[in-house]
């Protein structure tokens, strides 16, 4: 089992504050992220949110190397959150197909992260996006990273966000969903764009009319009362 990271995380509501590792999983442990996927499900007041890994699809990465689980491992605890990259040819396939983009190059597709209640607040899904493109960038030949978030997850969209995985599209999918759709791309300059606007980010038809026009979704400002996304073009 592979250590990608070592730090201190505390847990919520108390002082205690433990060592933790990022770690490669390996079929070994699929009964406990089977059983912790289901916990959290469970635990989401929100389930349009979040769409559930088979175990099959578990199976296949581990078995066909076509993606990655990287574990949230909390000293004297065990496993309190995954995060999974997807290699899928036929999802890699899609998302370069409705995004246009060379074909030529290594893609990768950040699937789902899933952290227990109780950990959360850590910044556990930052750390682990920008693990995983600090390894993929070591290939030269990798130029973009994929995912897809509801408008509801703030704090997923903030986790790419933070590590320029910005928002280029919108689109209904997993029966009808409402999704943005995530995109790091290697020689993006977006940042240095000055064309600014801000659209709430709940409001998914005008973010989505912004992107058809060539806006691309960087950061995210604001309360709970209302998060904005900024746009630039």
């Amino acid at each position: 089992m592979t250590i990608w990271y070592t730090g201190e995380i505390k847990k919520k509501k108390t002082d205690i504050i433990r060592n933790y590792h990022i770690v490669n999983l390996d079929i070994t442990h699929l009964d406990r992220i089977l059983n912790l996927q289901e916990e959290i499900y469970q635990g989401i007041e929100d389930k349009e949110t979040f769409v559930k890994s088979e175990k099959e699809e578990f199976e296949k990465f581990f078995n066909e190397n076509d993606g990655n689980v990287l574990g949230f491992c909390v000293e004297d605890e065990g496993l309190v959150g995954y995060r999974i990259n997807s290699f899928n040819r036929e999802n890699i396939n899609y998302y370069q197909k409705m995004l246009e983009l060379d074909a030529s190059k290594d893609m990768l597709y950040f699937d789902a992260t899933i952290i227990r209640s109780d950990y959360r607040g850590n910044h556990l899904q930052r750390k682990a996006i920008r693990i995983s493109l600090h390894y993929a960038t070591r290939n030269p030949n990798f130029h973009y990273a994929f995912s897809t978030v509801s408008p509801k997850n703030i704090p997923s969209m903030k986790s790419l966000l933070y590590n320029r995985v910005h928002i280029v599209k919108a689109k209904n999918i997993y029966g009808g969903r409402e999704r943005y759709i995530a995109l790091y791309n290697r020689d993006s300059k977006v940042h240095k764009k000055r064309n600014r606007i801000y659209i709430p980010v709940m409001d998914f038809k005008s973010v989505s009319e912004k992107l058809d026009e060539g806006y691309v979704g960087i950061h995210i400002k604001g309360t709970k009362d209302e998060y904005l996304l900024e746009m630039v073009r």
